[in-house]
Formats: C-alpha cells, sequence, structure tokens
C-alpha cells in the first residue's frame, strides 16, 4: 500500500523550483537558492530560542514580542509587509538544519505569500494596509474576503500558545502537517524516491521492506534527519493504516 500524493504539494513544490530557476540537486541546500525569487532572508543564530529571535529583532530596531513562553527551538518564520525572515539553529546537525530550513520556508510559501498574494490579485492593491496590520478589515472588505475565499491579517508565526483555543490549536496541527509534507516534497520529492525504491526492490515487495530502502535513501542521498526519513518513509509506505505525519515527524516551529 502507497499514500497517494496531494496534488498541492507537488504543484506548489514545482511552482518553486520554476521561480528559482534551477533544477534541484541532493542533498538539496535551500540556503543560497530561496532568495533568487522570494523576499526571504536567513539566519542563522547559536542556541536558537523564543527570548534569542526576540532580542535579534529588537537589537535590530525592529518591535516584535511572542505570545510565547520562552524555549529553544529548531527554527522560526517571521513574516511582514511580503517578506519573511527565516531563523534557524546553528547549533543543530547539518541534516537537522536543512530539513528546519525547508520547512519554515513552506510555512512563508504556503501559509503567508500564496494567501497574501492571492487577496491582493482579487481584492486590489488597497488591501494592502490590512495585510500589513496598519489597519482593521471594512466590513465591506471583510464580506469580500470571504466571497473570493481570501485570508485577511498579518502572519503570526505558529509558535504554540495556550491550549484553550481548540480552532487555532487545530488550525495549528493543520499547518504544521502541511509545512512539513512541502518541505519534505522540496527535499526529496515523493515521486522520484518511490522510482529510485522501484528500482531497488521488486513492486510486489513488503511494504516494511520498502520503508527501508526508502528511509536509507532518504538519509544518505537527501541528507534528512534519521527521525524524519523514518516519518517520511513510513507515509509513504503505511502497513495497514496510516498515521499523522504530524505525529510521524513532530513539531517543527
Amino acid at each position: 500500500m502507497m499514500i497517494s500524493l496531494p496534488a498541492w504539494v507537488t504543484e506548489e513544490a514545482a511552482a518553486f523550483w520554476r521561480s528559482v530557476a534551477c533544477a534541484p540537486t541532493y542533498p538539496c541546500d535551500l540556503a543560497p537558492i530561496a532568495g533568487r525569487a522570494y523576499p526571504v532572508a536567513i539566519f542563522s543564530l547559536t542556541r536558537l530560542s523564543v527570548e534569542r529571535v526576540e532580542r535579534w529583532l529588537q537589537q535590530r530596531g525592529i518591535a516584535y514580542c511572542s505570545s510565547c513562553a520562552e524555549r529553544p527551538l529548531h527554527g522560526c518564520l517571521i513574516a511582514v509587509r511580503g517578506h519573511g525572515l527565516i531563523f534557524v539553529d546553528r547549533s543543530d546537525p547539518p541534516e537537522e538544519q536543512r530539513y528546519t530550513l525547508a520547512h519554515e520556508l513552506a510555512h512563508f510559501l504556503h501559509d503567508y505569500l500564496q494567501p497574501r498574494q492571492c487577496a491582493i490579485r482579487r481584492l486590489g492593491p488597497s488591501i494592502l494596509p490590512v495585510l500589513d496590520g496598519e489597519r482593521p478589515p471594512t466590513f465591506e472588505e471583510r464580506l469580500n474576503a470571504i466571497l473570493a475565499s481570501c485570508k485577511l491579517g498579518f502572519y503570526l508565526n505558529l509558535l504554540p500558545r495556550t491550549t484553550e483555543d481548540m480552532e487555532r490549536i487545530s488550525a495549528l496541527l493543520r499547518a504544521e502537517r502541511e509545512a512539513d509534507r512541502l518541505a519534505l516534497e522540496l527535499l526529496a520529492p515523493a515521486r522520484r524516491l518511490l522510482s529510485q525504491v522501484d528500482q531497488q526492490l521488486q513492486k510486489g515487495a513488503d511494504p516494511a521492506e520498502r520503508r527501508h530502502i526508502a528511509r536509507r535513501l532518504l538519509v544518505v542521498t537527501y541528507g534528512l534527519p534519521p527521525a524524519i526519513a523514518q516519518g517520511y518513509a513510513t507515509l509513504l509506505f503505511p502497513a495497514t493504516t496510516q498515521r499523522s505525519i504530524a505525529h510521524l515527524l513532530g513539531f517543527y516551529d
């Protein structure tokens, strides 16, 4: 049994590679590539944490205060006025940094830039002050946004907050799953991986064998962390029941 591929994942990954105008090589280093076509800047900080990010921003005159308690981070995205700042923990192993960057870039592309471009395209440039958090939307703008299926407001980085708001927690879980999925497609395209597995095994091979080969390829060829590779291999080649990718891979903030 093999899980089907979500169309939006392959489409958005393909759009990324078209935009940066280069073909991926593996292991894939997105750091020097992402800024070619997208307004993102990447910063590596030692011992990354909520407080470390806030202090870094404040030292550069950027007023920012997270609603989260202090805790260590693998990565973090701050997006405002069409631009993204991606922070990665320099203390992590290279393969962990590779995946963290892809995950945060996926948040920028899928959760921030795409909804922003959709709103501007459908509602016009007058909606920019709303998207940038400079003013609240009018009733008419809210109505038009609903009718056009556009999100309004500015992007808040998806760090855990309280457990009281279950709707927000549900949205967080969904966003994390989608960012994981797009990040994996950017770093290790599923169809390419499946083809490589097929070349090494008979098509009727046991799923456990296929997972083993896929995991080895993901670590050796694509440079993914072992835990992430195991989760992705299990996602692509489930045994009998499919488990959530968020459960398999854990959270990357």
